[in-house]
């Protein structure tokens, strides 16, 4: 059954894929997994975000869309469901995938928070001002902008249900993340660069002052001063140095949006084996042989139960688009 990419939301009017809508959550900007609907302006088929009040060390399935009821399907006329039937039609003549010449999506992380992101943009609306006329027009101006509409993630933990997506599709070549360190300083990479496993890199190269994003298996303790150490399982190649993230208490004082639920999601890992990522870049210590991963912000640091290496593709349940003639 095809997937939902995007819904409006009705707590914030605008279109996001259920990505932004989890981080969104997490952020507290969103309340209702249920306040979604069908992004055409002639259709308000209501739609779930599943999973998106989860937290990813709870889940084993990314969050995503699903029609609410099947007594609220999409409007005959609704654009977006002939898209779908269109592009599911499309997916089924090609016989080998590989083949494929899409050139791959691409989404952009914000290690510095600019002034003016989403978070602040938005604002929480009124139900009882939501009309369905005004929902409409509100609808059909944004889709007027959906060309131009750039997908931006803001915890490492929206990039990392990304490369999960895109593992599971083959397309971690052709889909993309620009690194935006503020200032100008912008830097793009496939998802197969980006990410690097600890186990399968080698522990000194000449790119080791710039940013990737290491996982592996870890655990979370303590720090006498408020923060968390995060120790990895796993080491580098051919290496016997440990390897190690820090999380100083400056670095949770400085974090502004979101803080306790992702200091819960440190705090809720302690001692517990899960799979740690983090946005650094790499530091060896050679007198105390252990490898420094350094990050900028808790933004750049993610826990999750998903291994990769095992990961088996979902039949998401209740993902039809069947339209109200069905």
């Amino acid at each position: 059954m095809a997937k939902i990419d995007l819904a409006y939301n009705l707590e914030i009017n605008n279109i996001v894929d259920a990505i932004e809508a989890n981080e969104l959550w997490i952020e507290g900007v969103l309340k209702d997994k249920r306040a979604f609907e069908c992004i055409d302006e002639n259709c308000n088929a209501k739609i779930t975000c599943k999973n998106m009040d989860t937290f990813a060390d709870k889940r084993k399935v990314n969050p995503h869309f699903i029609m609410s009821s099947r007594e609220n399907m999409h409007s005959p006329i609704c654009k977006v469901y002939k898209e779908y039937e269109e592009r599911r039609t499309k997916k089924r003549n090609i016989k080998n995938r590989e083949i494929s010449q899409d050139l791959g999506k691409k989404v952009c992380f914000h290690i510095e928070r600019p002034k003016n992101h989403r978070i602040i943009e938005h604002r929480i609306i009124d139900n009882k001002e939501n009309s369905l006329i005004n929902s409409r027009i509100r609808k059909k101006k944004i889709k007027e902008k959906m060309k131009k509409r750039n997908v931006n993630y803001y915890w490492l933990n929206s990039l990392i249900l990304y490369y999960i997506n895109s593992y599971k599709n083959g397309t971690t070549i052709q889909d993309t993340v620009e690194t935006d360190f503020g200032k100008g300083k912008k830097y793009t990479y496939s998802l197969d660069k980006l990410f690097k496993r600890i186990e399968k890199e080698n522990e000194e190269t000449d790119k080791d002052k710039n940013h990737y994003v290491y996982y592996g298996k870890g655990k979370v303790f303590s720090r006498k001063d408020g923060g968390y150490d995060l120790i990895f399982n796993e080491k580098f190649l051919d290496s016997e140095k440990k390897v190690k993230c820090v999380i100083k208490r400056t670095t949770i004082d400085d974090c502004k949006y979101g803080k306790i639920n992702k200091v819960n999601i440190l705090s809720s890992s302690k001692g517990k084996e899960k799979f740690i990522y983090v946005l650094s870049s790499k530091h060896i210590d050679k007198e105390y042989k252990i490898v420094f991963l350094n990050t900028k912000n808790l933004d750049c640091v993610a826990i999750s139960e998903i291994d990769l290496d095992n990961i088996y593709d979902e039949e998401y349940e209740d993902e039809s688009i069947l339209t109200k003639e069905d």
